[in-house]
């Protein structure tokens, strides 16, 4: 047993670094950097930099070292909790998500509760009421609702709200 432990365990470390450099390599592929996109927003606009001022902003964000170092960086750091500084919000990323993380677990568990009450009268309502009209409708609504994927149901959702409800939703 203990040697299928320290198998699997090896497995899952193997799995996360490959994760890991591929994750990494993938947002490296692109040509520039976020300092890049920064600068030549700031040349449309009429503006620029000096070069000094171009290298201290890539010494800032670290992208003066060669690839394996700014990997490594940023690792070691995700090993330790440092996710890094959001370019967006000019904040912590931590910060960020420590800020978010309350509402995110309240919206999941009233979704869960509420998933949990529909589920059980509508499975008590299709049980006492077998074979009958309403019930074969359920039963097709929840085949539907199984093949349908849940970020497919999500846009269409957020298109309804925008549309129908005119409610702006995310990015739409």
């Amino acid at each position: 047993m203990l040697n299928y432990i320290l198998r699997r365990t090896g497995y899952m470390l193997v799995t996360l670094a490959i994760v890991a450099v591929l994750g990494y390599a993938i947002v490296e592929l692109p040509p520039g950097s976020y300092v890049d996109v920064q600068i030549e927003k700031l040349r449309q606009t009429g503006g620029d930099l000096a070069p000094s001022a171009i290298q201290a902003l890539y010494a800032r964000y670290g992208l003066d070292k060669p690839v394996y170092v700014r990997f490594w960086k940023w690792i070691s750091g995700f090993v330790h909790g440092d996710f890094g500084q959001s370019f967006q919000y000019n904040l912590p990323v931590n910060q960020l998500i420590w800020t978010r993380l309350g509402f995110t677990i309240l919206i999941s568990l009233l979704t869960l509760i509420f998933s949990w009450v529909t589920a059980i009268v509508i499975g008590v309502y299709s049980a006492t009421h077998r074979y009958t009209i309403p019930d074969y409708i359920i039963t097709v609504l929840q085949f539907a609702g199984l093949a349908i994927p849940g970020f497919l149901l999500a846009l269409v959702l957020m298109v309804f709200a925008q549309q129908v409800l005119g409610q702006q939703v995310g990015g739409l």
